[in-house]
């Protein structure tokens, strides 16, 4: 959780007692109080009131299970994530990750245990990207990645690095958990969010569909 409404209400209040006691100072030849109690007290109860706005900024970007960015971040965020990709004329990844058969995992070992597992892979998906990647949990138990700067052997990296670490994962869960993953590129199919995810969420589903022929 970031520290901006703490510090910003600790420097305002901070600047604001100096300029008070710098006054006195300049007035009476001394100090209103050798201990500034009355504002040390002022600057705890900004930083009190600072965190609270920070939760508060947190909670309306994060999910509340996985601490991922929500839908709403994704909104205000990705259009200007596209202005700066074509300024620069590069390419950006847009993945949809689909955890298999999710539903029965929570049948059979339980909404705690998918509660679990939902937060492991938020840790894979964060442990495989870049600081500057975007995740965000899309709904239930789909993900989005939003990566800038990227190309088609860097998604086929990250995608290989995931269904690693979900594998070992399923390991010390002794749960099996696997991943679908699928995914389109602004601008070339196209240039709206909205119809990036459903050609993502189209190319997962014919992966889908190939290993499960492949497996007849």
């Amino acid at each position: 959780m970031a520290y901006t409404g703490r510090l910003l209400a600790v420097f305002f209040i901070f600047t604001l007692l100096m300029l008070i006691r710098t006054s006195v100072i300049f007035e009476f030849g001394h100090p209103p109080h050798i201990i500034p109690i009355p504002g040390i007290i002022a600057l705890c109860f900004a930083w009190f009131l600072g965190k609270k706005y920070d939760k508060a900024l947190f909670y309306s970007q994060r999910d509340s299970l996985t601490h991922l960015y929500n839908r709403r971040f994704i909104s205000q965020k990705v259009p200007k994530i596209f202005r700066k990709m074509d300024r620069k004329g590069e390419k950006l990844g847009v993945f949809v990750v689909d955890v298999n058969h999710f539903k029965t995992i929570n049948d059979t070992y339980g909404h705690e245990t998918g509660d679990k597992i939902l937060k492991h892979i938020s840790n894979v998906l964060l442990n495989n990207t870049k600081q500057r990647d975007i995740i965000a949990r899309w709904g239930g138990d789909e993900f989005l990645i939003i990566v800038p700067h990227t190309d088609q052997q860097g998604m086929e990296s990250i995608i290989h690095r995931v269904k690693e670490d979900v594998k070992n994962l399923s390991k010390v869960m002794k749960v099996n958990v696997s991943l679908s993953m699928g995914v389109s590129i602004y601008p070339d199919d196209g240039k709206e969010l909205e119809g990036l995810i459903r050609i993502s969420d189209y190319n997962m589903y014919e992966l889908k569909k190939h290993s499960a022929s492949k497996h007849k």
